[in-house]
């Protein structure tokens, strides 16, 4: 009889723990994928400087983003993000891929059909950069020695940038913004969201330095489309 018991006992609790690891688990994870697009800021008319403008003025980047949040109540939820960026302009190119750690506020509750939230992210970016062989013509006037009061001739001078290919510089650097969740069922959601990212690389790098001397910090404006997966849907009997 004992043994049945324990049988019984076994079979049951053989049962209940998936169920009990499901309850846990019931709406809370969720699986993102996006896509979107990057814009920069225009090089600074002051600049004359190719190197001190290298990490602004490129043109709308293409951007990817990967994420997994779990749900710690109906509004505020936490995870990790993957975020790949490449972008060009003139004689450069970009590639700027980050690995975050996020925090997400929906203001109304997760389950309603609209729901607006809000998020921050604190990230690691590892970014590439290259620069293409080119020669670029300018004019100069005021040649050493000349007063004031002389005649100075202005003269055309010709400036060579030599290639450099500069790969995986780490910064740290952050993104925040806001966007609206838009529930199509239980399990699927689409979403569009609008952030701002700012990546450190203006000071403290000595790698990108060397090659270059930038007088702004990698920083862009990122629109994107997506779809939200809400895994663990089965119901409990509790």
């Amino acid at each position: 009889m004992r043994t049945i018991n324990k049988i019984i006992f076994l079979g049951l609790l053989t049962l209940i723990l998936p169920l009990s690891v499901m309850g846990q688990f019931e709406r809370k994870v969720s699986l993102y994928a996006s896509i979107g697009a990057s814009g920069f800021s225009k090089n600074q008319a002051n600049v004359s400087s190719n190197e001190a403008n290298v990490l602004v003025g490129y043109k709308a980047a293409p951007t990817i983003g990967l994420a997994a949040f779990y749900a710690l109540d109906g509004h505020l939820s936490v995870g990790g993000s993957l975020r790949f960026l490449w972008a060009t302009k003139s004689e450069y190119r970009i590639y700027a891929n980050t690995i975050g750690a996020d925090i997400k506020y929906n203001i109304i509750p997760i389950s309603k059909k609209v729901s607006p939230y809000l998020f921050f992210e604190a990230n690691l970016g590892f970014n590439s950069l290259k620069q293409a062989n080119y020669v670029t013509t300018g004019n100069y006037s005021n040649p050493s020695g000349a007063g004031s009061n002389d005649t100075a001739t202005v003269t055309q001078q010709h400036i060579t940038y030599q290639a450099v290919n500069v790969k995986w510089v780490p910064a740290f650097g952050m993104f925040f913004g806001g966007g609206i969740d838009i529930k199509v069922k239980e399990t699927l959601n689409f979403f569009v969201q609008a952030g701002y990212n700012t990546t450190y690389l203006k000071e403290g790098n000595n790698l990108l330095k060397k090659s270059f001397q930038p007088n702004t910090n990698l920083s862009y404006l990122n629109i994107a489309v997506g779809v939200k997966l809400n895994l663990f849907q089965k119901k409990t009997f509790y």
